[in-house]
């Protein structure tokens, strides 16, 4: 693996690093809906993750900031990591939305702060939208740069514009069991069926519904599809970066 993409650069007790904001969509009415049981499993999952000599780990009520060096093994660590908790959260029914950059940060054990969280904030709330973690563009041109082929399949382009972080890759292969990738699909059905009252709210399940079918497009009959209002059940594959 390649070391540093960039030399980790220092401004007044700042670093140049990569920095997530993840967000839990839906948070505010499971509180109202929810028993308290449940919420703490939610959130024990998302507090969960437990920083090491790759990333660091900051909780913030029900979001979650983490943040890399500029090194290709950190920045794999990192994307492991989303995905693991992107996958346990769906698999409660849970879906969340992020973004990734790259900027001046200070993330201690205790605290975080810095521009770099301030535009992964503003990626997460006003360019993201729907269930997907975005990825700036500079974020992407390290990847290129690192040549990684293990990072080109993990980035997916949405038809939008962004590139966002590909957190159903793995359902593509034979080898993970069928019974869990349809209890994920289950759970998908159920959050997009309860969604037709909010439209604002059923729009964004309809996102990742149809990211979902797409995602399964190489799998067989026995995976099950998302199907609704709104849902294509059999578009093509999203768009992978070129290298």
């Amino acid at each position: 693996m390649a070391e540093n993409t960039t030399e980790p650069e220092t401004c007044a007790g700042y670093e140049i690093r990569y920095c997530v904001f993840v967000d839990v969509l839906g948070f505010q009415e499971l509180l109202k809906t929810a028993p308290a049981s449940t919420i703490k499993h939610l959130l024990g999952v998302i507090h969960g993750v437990q920083p090491n000599s790759n990333f660091k780990a900051q909780n913030i009520s029900d979001a979650l900031c983490l943040s890399a060096p500029c090194t290709e093994e950190a920045l794999v660590t990192l994307f492991k990591t989303l995905n693991h908790l992107s996958w346990t959260l769906l698999n409660e029914g849970v879906l969340v939305r992020g973004g990734l950059v790259k900027g001046q940060l200070y993330h201690s054990t205790d605290m975080v702060f810095g521009d770099a969280l301030v535009e992964a904030y503003k990626l997460e709330a006003r360019v993201a939208k729907f269930p997907r973690i975005v990825i700036k563009k500079n974020v992407v041109d390290d990847l290129k740069k690192m040549n990684s082929k293990f990072v080109e399949t993990f980035l997916c382009q949405s038809e939008d514009g962004p590139f966002f972080l590909d957190v159903l890759h793995h359902i593509q292969m034979e080898s993970n069991s069928t019974a869990d990738i349809n209890h994920a699909a289950e759970q998908i059905q159920r959050r997009f069926d309860e969604a037709c009252d909010e439209p604002p709210h059923f729009e964004k399940i309809r996102w990742f519904a149809e990211y979902w079918n797409r995602s399964v497009v190489r799998r067989g009959k026995e995976i099950k599809r998302i199907d609704g209002r709104g849902v294509a059940l059999n578009k093509g594959e999203w768009a992978r970066i070129e290298w």
